[in-house]
């Protein structure tokens, strides 16, 4: 059984330039310094992509939108993104000695743990405390809190599939968490770009085998990271192709690949979609994949795409900003509002959807502005080593 619920993706959507400037260094190496670009239309995909999470969870499952399997879609588009940005990162601050590995690891893991970590552990502290103030919420981090300290949470949910915790969504974290610590190692030990590809593309391919395995034949619930792995794949397969200025060549590939992945995701919709569905299980994630990764493309290289105009209206732009409070915030802040309105007694004549995402979005953007960005600016006190690469 593989499980229909999103994952959410929280990298910056920014890209690093090899190829910009170079500062000399001697006659024989030169040092890449990298230049960052900014990709607003990235920001304006995370805000589809949290209203498809929102969807999922706020309106009942049997609801004739939510016969689209919206959870999935966002997993998948979100871990290619994922892919994406962080293997972009990696593959252009690659190093050859054992100390350059070290100091890029190490700078990767703490940039992203400063994105990440703040807003996280606030939230598990204010629900650590909820039952002192006479709030009480459903969640099995009462009693099994370390899942959920060491983003290791998934797996406790896969066990138990309890689905009524208020703080499921956080599995996707999890997920994110681990692809972080681990790929990362990988990617960056990889010698050569030849090798990395041989390894993303043989891993699109794994992610297949390992759901067959581990969520067909051993029954779980395809919530471990290794039945995810290949989605992220797909987006480091963008990366590099794009890395070795092969965009054309990949692009061409997709191309072939988006019709039959296409009609092959319509008849999982219409004819497959349940959980107990094999094709489904096998290859939902990966037709999306293959058309996320399509669409990243387009809206990335052709600057005079519809899709990407619509994806960098301002509107669109913020909500990606504040994407990821949004989803840390999603279950629980409307939640707790509600029980704060119950106990005052007071009746709000208008859609409680609108009260709760006017409430959430206002929430999340003052979490931005207060928490979240300052944080992040601490980024610039960890600087990836400049690249010294030997002149040709």
């Amino acid at each position: 059984m593989i499980t229909d619920n999103p994952v959410f993706n929280f990298n910056n959507s920014y890209l690093f330039s090899l190829k910009t400037v170079h500062i000399e260094l001697s006659s024989n190496f030169i040092i890449m310094q990298p230049i960052v670009k900014y990709f607003p239309q990235l920001d304006g995909i995370r805000t589809i992509a949290i209203g498809l999470v929102l969807v999922h969870h706020w309106l009942p499952s049997n609801h004739f939108i939510n016969k689209i399997p919206n959870g999935s879609i966002g997993v998948t588009l979100f871990f290619v993104l994922s892919g994406y940005l962080i293997n972009d990162i990696l593959l252009k601050n690659r190093v050859s000695s054992w100390g350059g590995f070290c100091k890029v690891y190490q700078t990767f893991i703490i940039r992203r743990t400063l994105r990440i970590f703040p807003i996280y552990f606030i939230t598990l502290a204010v629900v650590t405390i909820l039952p002192k103030l006479s709030l009480t919420i459903e969640t099995d981090f009462y009693t099994h809190p370390i899942y959920y300290l060491t983003y290791t949470y998934n797996h406790l949910l896969d066990k138990t599939n309890n689905w009524q915790d208020a703080l499921s969504p956080y599995w996707t974290l999890a997920v994110e968490e681990q692809f972080y610590i681990i790929w990362a190692v990988i990617i960056l030990l990889v010698s050569n770009n030849q090798q990395t590809k041989i390894f993303l593309w043989a891993t699109v391919v794994l992610g297949i085998i390992f759901r067959f395995y581990f969520v067909s034949l051993q029954k779980s619930h395809g919530l471990i990271t290794i039945t995810c792995i290949d989605s992220f794949a797909w987006g480091g397969v963008f990366a590099l192709y794009q890395l070795e200025n092969k965009q054309d060549t990949l692009q061409k590939i997709l191309k072939y690949l988006s019709v039959p992945s296409f009609l092959l995701f319509l008849y999982i919709v219409i004819y497959a979609n349940s959980d107990e569905s094999l094709i489904k299980v096998l290859f939902l994630r990966t037709t999306v994949a293959c058309l996320s990764t399509y669409l990243i493309m387009i809206v990335t290289q052709n600057p005079n795409n519809l899709v990407k105009k619509f994806l960098i209206l301002k509107p669109m732009i913020l909500l990606g900003k504040i994407s990821y409070g949004i989803y840390v915030y999603h279950m629980i802040v409307p939640l707790l509002f509600g029980m704060v309105i119950n106990r005052l007694r007071i009746n709000l004549p208008i859609d409680s959807h609108l009260v709760s995402i006017s409430i959430l979005i206002i929430f999340s953007y003052f979490s931005f502005i207060l928490i979240e960005n300052p944080i992040n600016h601490l980024k610039k006190y960890f600087h990836y080593p400049k690249a010294i690469v030997t002149k040709s």
